[in-house]
């Protein structure tokens, strides 16, 4: 053998050794591999693919992740289920790489899979109309009981775990159920890092606190979870997007980082009392033998690690904030989308009654049957009780909603909106029962403070020190307010226009608390009206197509609303996580290619 070949054959072996050491020491040939639209051909160890395939963790495919937004964006199809994948894939991914590039952090084989399993269980426990169903129609039924998604992943977790006999299977593959379950809870549920004090019963100890940022990060809001539905909304909904998370996850580093001070006490004897002096606190206790305890506290700096980034990716943090506030801008938030998923919620409330919807979450076996499926039972029902929820379903299938008004930015927060409309109301001789009035809270992801503050970086120069960066030192053009507060005014049974007109004027006469700018008109366009017809779809193929109005009639019926439940692949989906869009979006795409092929022909003839 040749001294080349030598070299190559100890270099294979080293090769060889890293991955093993690196790796959670499965075989390629019992990894599943899943085919995802965002992130390719994704490798999933053998006991997620045990949890994916419970009846609790399928729930998650006729959960979608944006709720009832598929009836603004066609493409808005995806479910949770999908994103659940992405997201453990992700946390996998962000795991081995600080692993990989600091084997002083000890992170063991069990680490990476409990971290991995707590991203694909963290939205076990959401409900249908995703966020809605906790923020608003718990709140309306049940009001007063304190309930949030990530309880209900907890709680379904746990059922997921003995109704499925998976304690036996985690003991299988390394893990210490009694102590790594409560971990991954932990993870789920998400646990503030930066305390000064770290608590006692933490299934894990201080040294790896950093593992608690990963999957929902409560210190500064970046994690793999926003990274994964950054992604795949904007992917699904048609929206650009130029955050790229890879930067930030081939830069992240543990780094010890300053969080505070806490008190540290230390205690010494002594032959008689000391006098006080300096910042610290003393207290003396006699002893039998005339001698004095002394007791000081002290304030010390705690330091903690804490998952830092390459200098030159604050850019990047910005963007990733600035894409979350588009997505919300223009699809979370939309006017239609907005007015829908109240509307939608109204029709749970109504079937609450008959149907018992919010007492699912006090049973877990109730609340795995629970799906989006719901509202097809209540349109289908010969109940009569739920008579008055199958009207507001036929509302929204005709699409007879609330109008919207408009919109205005509140300069201060010292009144409630709705007492601003009601001012406008009777100034006007308006009925304000005719006028539905919402308060929105709209940024970046923080309320108030720099996007930056509680992120921290390092440089090529110093992989091991850690320190902040101010807006400024970034760029003198980063924005100055990160949150928006809005006031979004719907009415109903009266004249659009003239709703919209008073609106208009109430905004002009109170600039001092809105944020208002005369609306500029265009009388210049020849054809303003035939323009105003055409309805815009945003479609992920084919960007922003426009329909012609007959279209529209045609696609509001109730006989082509069907295809919205009919997947354009059958069955695939079961197969293909991703394949969830339907033979609705492919009807509307098919008419815009047949409509460009033609203006296409005519273009060459001519």
């Amino acid at each position: 053998m040749s001294a080349s070949e030598g070299t190559k054959d100890v270099k294979g072996r080293k090769i060889t050794e890293d991955l093993q050491n690196n790796s959670l020491d499965f075989s390629k040939d019992i990894m599943k591999i899943f085919n995802d639209p965002i992130h390719g051909k994704i490798e999933l160890h053998p006991l997620l693919v045990k949890i994916i395939d419970t009846p609790q963790f399928q729930r998650l495919r006729h959960l979608k992740q944006l709720g009832a937004l598929s009836l603004v964006y066609p493409g808005g199809t995806h479910t949770r289920f999908e994103h659940s994948l992405g997201v453990a894939y992700l946390a996998g991914c962000l795991v081995k790489t600080l692993d990989i590039n600091q084997p002083e952090l000890n992170i063991t084989p069990g680490d990476m899979l409990c971290v991995q399993i707590a991203g694909l269980c963290h939205d076990l426990g959401h409900g249908p109309l995703s966020h809605l169903f906790d923020g608003k129609f718990i709140a309306s039924t049940r009001p007063g009981y304190q309930w949030k998604h990530e309880k209900g992943s907890i709680d379904l977790f746990r059922n997921l775990v003995e109704d499925n006999g998976l304690r036996e299977e985690m003991e299988n593959y390394g893990l210490n159920p009694g102590e790594d379950l409560r971990f991954i809870e932990e993870l789920i549920m998400g646990v503030e890092a930066s305390v000064a004090m770290w608590p006692e019963n933490r299934a894990r100890p201080e040294n790896k606190s950093f593992l608690y940022e990963i999957v929902a990060n409560k210190q500064n809001g970046v994690d793999v979870d926003k990274w994964d539905y950054l992604a795949r909304d904007a992917y699904h909904l048609g929206i650009q997007n130029s955050f790229d998370y890879q930067c930030l996850l081939k830069s992240a580093r543990v780094c010890e980082v300053e969080i505070g001070q806490r008190n540290v006490q230390s205690v010494r004897i002594t032959e008689k009392v000391c006098e006080l002096g300096g910042e610290a606190r003393k207290q003396h206790f006699p002893l039998k033998d005339n001698r004095v305890c002394e007791i000081e506290l002290e304030k010390k700096n705690v330091r903690r690690l804490t998952i830092c980034f390459r200098d030159k990716v604050a850019d990047d943090i910005y963007d990733m904030f600035y894409t979350r506030y588009t997505l919300h801008r223009q699809a979370l938030q939309h006017k239609v989308g907005f007015v829908i998923d109240e509307r939608m919620k109204d029709v749970l409330v109504e079937a609450d009654g008959h149907l018992q919807i919010s007492a699912a979450i006090d049973n877990m076996a109730k609340y795995t049957r629970l799906t989006d499926d719901i509202f097809e039972e209540i349109r289908h029902s010969s109940e009569p009780g739920l008579n008055g929820a199958k009207a507001i379903l036929d509302k929204i299938a005709h699409r007879c909603l609330p109008k919207f008004v408009g919109e205005a930015r509140l300069k201060e927060s010292r009144r409630e909106p709705e007492n601003h409309v009601k001012d406008m109301c009777r100034d006007n001789n308006l009925n304000a029962q005719h006028f539905q009035i919402y308060d929105l809270d709209m940024g970046f992801g923080i309320v108030g403070g720099n996007l930056l503050d509680n992120v921290y970086f390092y440089n090529k120069r110093d992989l091991n020190t850690a320190f902040s960066i101010q807006s400024y030192q970034v760029s003198s053009l980063k924005p100055v307010k990160f949150h928006e507060r809005l006031v979004r005014v719907y009415c109903t049974d009266m004249d659009q226009r003239d709703a919209e007109w008073h609106f208009r004027e109430w905004c002009r006469i109170n600039r001092q608390i809105i944020d208002y700018h005369e609306p500029v008109s265009n009388n210049d366009n020849p054809e303003p009206e035939v323009i105003l017809q055409m309805k815009v779809f945003n479609d992920p193929i084919h960007g922003q197509i426009k329909l012609h109005p007959l279209l529209v009639k045609i696609i509001d019926t109730p006989q082509f609303q069907r295809l919205r439940h009919i997947k354009q692949l059958g069955g695939a989906y079961l197969v293909y996580p991703g394949a969830t869009h339907t033979r609705f979006e492919n009807s509307i795409g098919y008419d815009y290619l047949k409509k460009k092929k033609k203006k296409k022909k005519k273009k060459i003839k001519g």
